[in-house]
């Protein structure tokens, strides 16, 4: 499954000549620095004494209530009811609330580089005329200005995008690298990090969906399990001093999986 997910990217992705970094990682057998981060009887004789009528009626009492609490929907419309409307201001500050929860994850969500890849290469679709517009960028039907505005920033916005991009590959394969300098590579995952934001707002002047990066969430999850698995299996191989030659395809798997994602086992999580 990774293979397929790795390999998507690896058709379309911009690679520089920092690429060879990679290998290098994976032969010098150098750790990515994963802390960089950036009832009673009585009773019971009265209600015997009941008349037949009253029988019927203490049993057609039990039914409604056995009825009422085996009757999820009625049960929850009659809570929903209990619970008071809220006001005009209460309703706009949650609107608000929710619109501001909403905005933050697909930034937080969009800051990742696996993330920003999948939206240029559907940006690009979309201005190549391989996907269509309506369906993958939100505006109004009826805003002819608007969609002809969008338009209008998909060339400057995508060729930025892809400058980011190659910028910020580079930057990571030295920020992760524990051979350089740590003021060094402080000062390129701030480089990285502004980019990403940069990025973000790019991909948000197009107008991309929502829908068209939530399914990358469960993806991203499956990658920093996998991760958190190869750190393991290597751990347990290096504490067995296992040879460099029996740790290189899974540290090649691991460095390609962060690779992919531009991000630390920690920023991950």
């Amino acid at each position: 499954m990774f293979d397929a997910l790795l390999d998507d990217f690896e058709d379309d992705a911009t690679r520089t000549a920092g690429d060879d970094d990679l290998d290098n990682l994976v032969s010098d057998d150098l750790d990515v620095d994963d802390d960089f981060d950036f009832g009673d009887d009585d009773a019971s004789g009265a209600r015997a004494k009941r008349s037949a009528d009253d029988d019927e009626d203490g049993l057609s009492s039990i039914d409604d209530n056995e009825s009422w609490s085996d009757d999820p929907v009625r049960m929850y419309l009659t809570q929903m009811g209990e619970i008071p409307l809220l006001t005009r201001k209460e309703e706009v500050t949650l609107a608000r609330q929710i619109e501001g929860s909403r905005r933050r994850f697909r930034t937080k969500l969009m800051e990742c580089d696996y993330v920003i890849q999948a939206a240029y290469k559907t940006l690009r679709r979309v201005h190549d005329g391989d996907l269509p517009f309506d369906r993958t960028i939100q505006v109004s039907v009826s805003d002819r200005l608007e969609k002809d505005q969008i338009m209008g920033r998909f060339p400057h916005n995508l060729r930025t995008l892809e400058i980011l991009l190659k910028r910020n590959r580079h930057d990571y394969l030295f920020a992760v690298n524990r051979q350089n300098p740590m003021p060094a590579r402080l000062a390129a995952w701030q480089r990285l990090s502004r980019r990403r934001r940069r990025a973000v707002r790019l991909i948000e002047e197009l107008g991309l969906r929502t829908q068209r990066v939530e399914p990358l969430l469960p993806v991203l999850e499956q990658f920093s399990q996998r991760i958190d698995e190869l750190q393991v299996q290597l751990a347990e191989l290096r504490g067995n001093r296992a040879s460099i030659e029996e740790m290189r395809p899974l540290r090649r798997e691991y460095l390609n999986l962060l690779m992919t994602t531009q991000e630390t086992p920690r920023s991950l999580r």
